[in-house]
C-alpha cells in the first residue's frame, strides 16, 4: 500500500477494528477519541444517530492530531424501536442477548474520515454501511456463559464476531466487516474522497 503523506490515526479503542485495519496494510496509530457518547433521543433514527456519534468523535480527535488523518467510527444495533449501544455490564449484555435473540436485526456501522487542513479549517467525509443479523435464542445460563467467556462489553449490542463471540450469531446477510464495525469498503470509498492524503 502507498504510504500517505498524512499519518493515519484510528480514533477508537476497538481492537476488532485495529485488527481489521492491520490486515488490510493500513498503518495507523491508535488513540481512542475518549469522549461521552449521548444516549439516543427517543424515536431517534439509528442510522442518523450513528453518523452523529462517528462525527462527534472525529471532530473531538482532529483537533488533537493536526496535519493527521482521522477515521472515527460508531456502530449501534436497531431492533423494533430501540437503539442498542454498548451494555453498562455483564447484566446489561445478559439482556441485551435475550432480546435480540431470534430477532433479525440491523447494525449500522459509521465512519467519518477529518482533516484538519492547511489553512486551519477541518473536513470531515462521512458514510455507513448496514447489515441484517439474527442471533441464535439461547436460554439465561448459556447467555451467562456465553457473556462470562467472550465479555462483549465494548460491543454494540453485546456481541461480536471475532473472539468466540460468532458462536452466537446464526446469520449475516451482508459485510461481516460492518458487524465488526468498519466497512472497508465504505473506508476505500471515503479515503477517495481525499486525493491528496
Amino acid at each position: 500500500m502507498t504510504p500517505r503523506p498524512y499519518p493515519l490515526v484510528l480514533a477508537s479503542a476497538s481492537q476488532g477494528r485495529a485488527e481489521l485495519l492491520r490486515a488490510a496494510g493500513f498503518s495507523f496509530s491508535q488513540e481512542p477519541a475518549g469522549i461521552p457518547e449521548p444516549d439516543p433521543a427517543p424515536g431517534a433514527d439509528p442510522t442518523e444517530h450513528a453518523r452523529a456519534l462517528a462525527r462527534l468523535k472525529a471532530e473531538a480527535s482532529v483537533a488533537r492530531h493536526p496535519g493527521c488523518l482521522v477515521l472515527a467510527a460508531d456502530t449501534v444495533v436497531a431492533c423494533d424501536g430501540r437503539i442498542l449501544g454498548k451494555p453498562r455490564d455483564e447484566e446489561d449484555a445478559i439482556a441485551m442477548l435475550a432480546f435480540l435473540g431470534g430477532r433479525p436485526h440491523t447494525i449500522v456501522s459509521a465512519l467519518c474520515l477529518g482533516l484538519l487542513q492547511p489553512c486551519g479549517r477541518p473536513r470531515f467525509e462521512s458514510g455507513e454501511e448496514v447489515a441484517r443479523v439474527t442471533l441464535r435464542a439461547w436460554p439465561a445460563d448459556r447467555l451467562r456463559a456465553h457473556v462470562e467467556q467472550v465479555k462483549p462489553l465494548f460491543c454494540a449490542g453485546a456481541y461480536a464476531l471475532q473472539d468466540g463471540g460468532a458462536s452466537i450469531i446464526a446469520r449475516i446477510d451482508g459485510d461481516p466487516a460492518t458487524v465488526i464495525g468498519l466497512s472497508l469498503n465504505l473506508l476505500d470509498t471515503l479515503l477517495a474522497r481525499f486525493p491528496d492524503c
